[in-house]
């Protein structure tokens, strides 16, 4: 009986093909679903409209956005060159660690940091309390 296959054998091949169905018919429903769904946003008179203001917007501020990140580029190559802003940075950058490790991010934490450097920003520029 050496071509005979045993029940165990048998039962491991069924159990193999029903998977193998089981994910061929998962991926043909997924076709399925995925063209209907592109068939009907592409005959949508709303989504239609909303990709193109979509599109022209970005269009439209993608220079913006090139000329703000060349300029964060150029600000990030400048700190590094400037001893004084690389040492300011990186004793921001321990600031940031120590608060982390001291509990975490919390709003009004966040919100107490901005408005004080909000205020040396306009003390700076001679406009806040002195």
């Amino acid at each position: 009986m050496g071509g005979c296959i045993k029940d165990e054998q048998l039962w491991t091949l069924l159990g193999r093909k029903e998977e193998e169905m089981s994910q061929f018919f998962a991926r043909l429903f997924q076709m399925i679903a995925t063209d209907a769904i592109v068939t009907a946003l592409a005959h949508n008179k709303r989504f239609q409209f909303m990709a193109l203001r979509i599109d022209a917007f970005l269009n439209k501020n993608q220079k913006v956005v090139s000329d703000k990140a060349e300029g964060f580029a150029k600000a990030a190559e400048q700190t590094l060159k400037d001893p004084e802003l690389k040492r300011k940075a990186e004793q921001a950058a321990a600031d940031l660690r120590r608060k982390a490790e001291s509990g975490g991010f919390t709003a009004s934490r966040f919100l107490t940091a901005l408005k004080k450097e909000f205020e040396k920003d306009l003390q700076s520029l001679g406009v806040g309390k002195s």
